[in-house]
């Protein structure tokens, strides 16, 4: 425990100022390390399946952490650098043992009216997640049930104070569940939902445990305050300490967040951006067969392969070495899942190694240590007789070749079928809206609608919905990622149900945005989300950059407070046979189009109704009619002439009854059409016995899907 010697060396040094100062840091120290030993033995009987998260996990990062700095760099460091690197690693895991009155409060929000454990819990899956104020009347009535020790280490201050962090608690739990609506709506059977729901609650305990420490954390202020006689100070040291432990489970631009240069009661600066990396590096190390021991493993039933797969890779002796900024991996693996995973994971080693780099070029140079940039792997080796693994060579794609294949003809057969993918698109945002302002705005009226734009001598094909919208986050993680569908994701979920919309997308066909590159070169993007700001992209071509422009302010007034303009810029042969003129009777060009195929028996008397369907056939309206069979409820679909005025794409099929379709004078040809589509006798004509006949309109709705036809009868 080099650390901690050195500082209590520097306690014992009465010439310096700071040596009482220090000895209370110690104190503090030897407190956390007391309740630490005993606390984190819970964590393996919270999560069975972990690997060893013990006092003897803290104690090897701090072994980690010491030999990656070495001797020298350890005395140059500050006592406050020396306190945060020890405690953190004591702490840092902590709350992956959450207390049993949180686990009884996770159980009693589990559970749907169908399948549940306790038939005393409020069973809020897949349902809005209660209010604040909600979730407090909830933890007032349990109170008693919960049993709380306000005398526990990490509690706050009063018991006010805890009730709210436990509402907090039980509101992130709800919305966490409501991620799993596929697993959930899919439990058959009431042991299937202990299995998952045990399953769900250790991900999010996993998954959340460096956001909770955190919070942990910053109730130990109090403590510290008390200890150095400081009160104020002890508010900012439990505060540094919390993001240092919470930086072990976030992102890199998490640590750029934190001081460099923090000042505190006692000489000499502390940069907490490098004693978060050094506990990152410090954790992220020890992956070693100490951490799975063959006497607990054997006893062991697992009920998650990916926990049986953690412990079986480190049964195969994994062990690493530290010396002269040198790390290295040793093992002998006799199975090839196990050899690869072991090298996958020192690809994440090695990743931090390079965020150490990153980080250390901004530092003084006292806080560089001697490091190599990556991690030496030569000491792991595989049984021969078993497997030989090559390394690099396995199945590799060529985007390029990949996404020309799918944007080709065996996948859409016409390229104008991208057409309905923005639809679909368009339709599904429309749709979220509506379910998320079911509540609030019930009477909005959704309007997607398409056209032509000509701009700098450019031709697009533009889309504007008045849907949901999107941020950053969506964009990046769904709409340029192929086949991640944002609708299907557990965060999608997870905002869904504090709707408790119905909403189930529409979309399911090829490769998205993507496909529009059929068409066209470009792909310019404005959108919003309610309460965000407009965004600006493009993406130049299946094969090139994405990049956010600067805000467009007419688009900003066209989107106003939600929903998405896309723009695809046409390739020149699609930009020279697409039209958008203005049209008088688009139903009766509709109706001619399809029955183009029938021969004209007399051109000369019918050739406007042949050039109207040969001009009618590479319309906009053609093409978006096309593929729209009906709308739902209060969305419309507009197809907008080069004139300024739109039509609305109407639900099909149509009746040919002329006279509410107003098209009397037509029909001569209607008749001929007719004759030639229908069973009709020669000496019958559609427009003497219409009037005649009765239409009935039959709706089947199936799985949300709305099918309609008509059936003719006699009257």
């Amino acid at each position: 425990m080099i650390l901690k010697n050195t500082l209590k060396e520097r306690s014992l040094d009465e010439k310096s100022n700071d040596h009482l100062h220090v000895r209370d840091l110690l104190k503090i120290i030897d407190d956390i390390e007391h309740f630490a030993e005993g606390h984190l033995k819970r964590v393996f009987q919270i999560l069975s399946e972990f690997d060893v998260h013990d006092i003897s996990h803290s104690k090897k990062v701090i072994d980690n952490i010491e030999e990656l700095l070495g001797d020298e760099v350890i005395n140059s460091l500050s006592s406050y650098e020396l306190f945060f690197l020890q405690t953190s690693a004591l702490l840092h895991d902590c709350a992956m043992a959450p207390a049993e009155w949180e686990i009884y409060l996770m159980k009693m929000t589990e559970g749907t009216d169908n399948f549940y454990e306790s038939s005393s819990s409020i069973k809020r899956d897949l349902k809005s997640p209660y209010s604040y104020q909600e979730a407090l009347i909830f933890i007032n009535e349990l109170w008693n049930e919960l049993k709380v020790n306000l005398t526990w280490f990490f509690c706050p201050m009063s018991e006010s104070d805890l009730k709210k962090e436990l509402a907090l608690l039980l509101i992130g739990y709800q919305e966490y569940r409501n991620g799993y609506k596929f697993q959930i709506d899919n439990i058959t059977t009431h042991e299937n939902f202990k299995l998952l729901s045990k399953e769900i609650r250790i991900n999010f305990i996993r998954e959340n445990h460096h956001l909770r420490i955190e919070s942990y954390i910053k109730n130990l202020a109090h403590k510290f305050g008390d200890t150095l006689n400081q009160s104020s100070w002890g508010k900012k040291i439990a505060s540094d300490l919390a993001c240092i432990c919470r930086a072990h489970g976030e992102d890199l631009d998490f640590l750029y967040n934190l001081e460099t240069e923090s000042n505190y009661l006692i000489s000499g600066t502390t940069n907490l951006q490098f004693v978060a990396m050094m506990l990152r590096l410090g954790d992220i190390i020890h992956y070693s067969y100490d951490r799975a021991p063959l006497s607990i493993s054997k006893g062991k039933v697992f009920e998650s392969y990916y926990s049986f797969h953690e412990w079986a890779v480190k049964e195969n002796g994994v062990n690493y070495d530290i010396k002269n900024g040198t790390i290295s991996f040793k093992a002998y693996c006799s199975k090839p899942n196990d050899y690869f995973k072991l090298h996958k994971y020192i690809d994440y080693i090695d990743q931090e190694i390079q965020n150490y780099f990153i980080l250390n070029r901004q530092w003084d140079n006292k806080y560089s240590i001697k490091l190599t940039d990556k991690v030496v792997r030569t000491g792991i080796r595989n049984d021969e007789e078993e497997f030989l693994p090559i390394t690099g060579l396995n199945f590799k794609i060529n985007q390029k070749q990949i996404i020309e294949l799918l944007m080709g003809v065996g996948l859409y057969k016409d390229k104008y079928a991208c057409l309905r993918e923005i639809y679909q698109n368009s339709m599904d945002a429309c749709r979220a809206s509506q379910s998320a302002l079911h509540n609030s705005n019930p009477n909005k009226k959704y309007r997607i609608e398409f056209s032509l734009e000509t701009r700098d001598s450019n031709v697009y094909l533009c889309c504007h919905d008045n849907g949901i919208g999107m941020n950053r986050s969506i964009i990046e993680g769904y709409l340029l990622n192929i086949g991640n569908s944002y609708y299907k994701s557990s965060y999608f979920y997870r905002e869904q149900a504090k709707w408790s919309g119905m909403f189930t997308p529409t979309s399911q066909f090829g490769i998205g945005i993507l496909s529009c590159f059929m068409i066209g070169n470009r792909i310019d993007i404005s959108t919003k989300k309610a309460n965000d700001k407009l965004i600006c992209c493009s993406v130049e071509g299946p094969h090139e950059s994405f990049y956010y422009r600067k805000d467009d302010i007419l688009d900003k007034e066209l989107i106003g407070d939600s929903g998405t303009i896309i723009r695809i810029l046409l390739s020149d042969d699609v930009a020279a046979e697409l039209c958008n003129h203005s049209v008088d009777d688009f139903v009766l060009n509709d109706i001619i189009t399809k029955k183009a195929s029938y021969t004209y028996v007399d051109k000369e008397k019918y050739n406007k109704y042949y050039i109207m369907s040969k001009r009618w056939s590479n319309h906009l309206y053609t093409k978006i009619n096309s593929f729209i069979g009906s709308t739902f409820d209060d969305i419309s679909v507009y197809v907008k002439y080069d004139n300024g005025k739109s039509d609305i794409i109407k639900n099909k099929p149509y009746v040919l009854d002329y006279k509410k379709l107003k098209l009397e004078e037509h029909t001569e040809y209607l008749d001929l059409l007719n004759k030639r589509g229908f069973y009709f006798s020669e000496e019958y004509k559609y427009s003497e016995i219409v009037d005649s006949i009765e239409y009935y309109e039959v709706n089947l709705f199936h799985e949300g899907t709305k099918f309609t036809t008509f059936i003719s009868l006699p009257i």
